[in-house]
């Protein structure tokens, strides 16, 4: 076959592949090296390999483009910032350096690394350089229009504004003073309005013009002789304008429907509205006001020369504008009420109570794991007594708060009072279920590890625990060995018995006279868990002089 005819073969039976093979086949390609591109190891090379990718790059602004477009043939290639910050200051290597990190001192090299801190020059590992701040050309930090630069530990940390505790801070205090300025100064422009016209009116009803009301469509209202009730009506009108009657069906505070009788109309003196007087909802008030009046300006008000008291309603919304501001800065100087200062003790009863409860549970449960620890025990009553005691104070802090031994106050401030007796009656139930848990595991401790009284006074005077007289037996055998002397041994011995058992049951007896009176204490405080203790007490001690054989004569 010639060359001629081999290529007509491979142009006519081996033709080109089909273009979507071909795609099918690129595409199968590009698959294959992404995958080979993200196998970990050779990620793992390449994220070594590049090092520096985990530093924030310098994009330096791009130039400012002009109106004509002029295609360039390459982009500017970028500069590091080593290019821009000087390397005047660093230190040379010499090849048997080290990290001059304090903590570290590894020797620099392949493998570890060598590298020059941007800021300070000096060499350090790659480990211990893994840091950037923003540098000037001379090396020196310029957090704004620097560049981002290798640096050490030391300097990343020593550099300007690195302890500071608050970030970026934008300041709102001049538009919220602005806002609150306006509101302020609206509120003291209602409080000298209804001041002004409080004033006027309580000047009016001192001193009433004598030829009738002169105020603008008033005047002349007043020009004969009128009842009393109809002349104050008057005067009071011409300070505010009243509103209609008929136009005002029902309260607009507590949206009552007036009636004639159970639920007459008033009006406000300061505002002129139309308000109900119940007493239960507070809608409005007759504040009595006394006032010094000028001379001869009695004809009004039946008072005396030096004094004269004014009765003005004015409803609660006013009543509130015009004194609230008065009678905050009286709070200030004045002292809190009675059952105010009741809840403050009780709350530092709580407090105490909260902070020795658990310890005193925890004491117990290791009295549980250890109960021979006698020390443990005596710390373990105290703090139930300490417990106990404070509950009951609570207790009669929060009786005295119900039963209003604080002084009177309004409803608000009795429904106040109950919701507080209520509240610490349930604190005080739960509470004092966990201390009865606690306090019946602690009793069967002290019960079983608790030693009988023979025993404690034997071991208190130095003897053996148990003190028995001398048997028939014993005494044979004394009679054996002495031969002679058989009664005479006899005798000593039981004198020595006696004196022993007369010794224990003066100190018994004293005890159950200790006893009682703690007893006898403790149902007069009734502390009843504590009678309980001392009841089972009383009767070890009696059982124990019963079996010594009763009393000593005289004790």
């Amino acid at each position: 076959m010639t060359l001629l005819q081999l290529n007509r073969h491979l142009d006519d039976t081996h033709a080109e592949v089909e273009p979507l093979e071909k795609d099918d086949i690129t595409s199968w390609f590009r698959k294959r090296m992404l995958k080979a591109k993200t196998f970990q190891p050779v990620a793992v090379l390449n994220q070594k390999l590049k090092g520096l990718d985990v530093f924030e790059a310098n994009d330096l602004p791009p130039p400012p483009s002009s109106s004509v477009t002029v295609s360039s043939s390459s982009p500017a290639p970028e500069r590091d910032a080593d290019f821009y910050v000087t390397r005047a200051h660093w230190q040379k290597s010499y090849g048997d350096d080290y990290c001059l990190d304090p903590s570290c001192r590894r020797p620099l090299g392949v493998v570890n690394g060598c590298v020059n801190c941007r800021k300070c020059g000096r060499l350090f590992c790659e480990e211990h350089t893994m840091y950037q701040i923003k540098l000037s050309r001379s090396a020196q930090h310029e957090p704004v229009r620097g560049y981002w630069s290798r640096v050490c530990e030391t300097c990343y940390v020593s550099r300007e504004g690195y302890n500071d505790h608050n970030g970026i801070v934008q300041d709102h205090s001049e538009s919220f003073r602005a806002i609150r300025k306006r509101k302020v100064e609206r509120a003291c422009l209602e409080v000298t309005r209804l001041e002004k016209r409080l004033t006027k009116l309580t000047q009016l009803l001192t001193a009433p013009p004598s030829n009738g009301v002169a105020n603008g469509e008033k005047a002349g209202l007043i020009k004969f002789p009128k009842p009393l009730a109809s002349q104050r009506r008057a005067l009071e009108q011409s300070v505010v304008a009243w509103e209609d009657d008929n136009a005002v069906t029902n309260c607009p505070y507590c949206e009552q429907t007036f009636s004639l009788f159970s639920q007459p109309k008033h009006h406000c003196r300061l505002c002129g509205k139309v308000v109900c007087g119940d007493p239960r909802t507070g809608c409005s008030k007759e504040i009595h006001l006394n006032v010094s009046p000028p001379l001869a300006s009695e004809k009004l008000v039946g008072a005396g020369q030096d004094d004269l008291t004014l009765a003005v309603r004015i409803c609660a919304p006013c009543q509130s504008t015009l004194f609230s501001k008065r009678e905050f800065l009286q709070s200030l100087h004045s002292q809190p009420p009675t059952y105010v200062r009741a809840y403050i003790t009780i709350v530092s009863f709580q407090t105490g109570i909260r902070e020795q409860l658990p310890r005193f549970q925890r004491t117990v449960e290791g009295l549980q794991r250890r109960p021979d620890d006698r020390n443990a025990v005596v710390e373990a009553m105290r703090m139930k007594k300490r417990i106990v005691e404070s509950l009951a104070k609570v207790d009669a802090v929060a009786k005295q708060i119900a039963g209003g031994k604080g002084g009177a106050g309004t409803g608000a401030e009795e429904r106040l009072r109950k919701a507080v007796a209520l509240a610490t009656a349930n604190w005080g139930q739960e509470v004092g279920m966990r201390v009865k848990g606690a306090s019946t595991v602690l009793d069967r401790i002290v019960e079983t590890a608790r030693p009988t009284a023979a025993a404690e006074i034997a071991a208190r005077l130095g003897k053996p625990a148990k003190v028995l007289p001398p048997t028939p037996k014993s005494k044979a055998s004394v009679k054996v060995t002495v031969n002679g002397a058989d009664w005479e041994g006899e005798d000593e011995m039981e004198t020595e018995a006696e004196r022993q058992r007369r010794e224990t049951v003066v100190v018994l007896e004293e005890q159950k006279f200790l006893v009682l009176g703690m007893l006898e204490d403790a149902k007069k405080r009734r502390r009843f868990d504590e009678v309980e203790a001392l009841g089972r007490s009383l009767e070890e001690i009696e059982d124990e002089i019963h079996k010594l054989g009763g009393g000593v004569v005289g004790v």
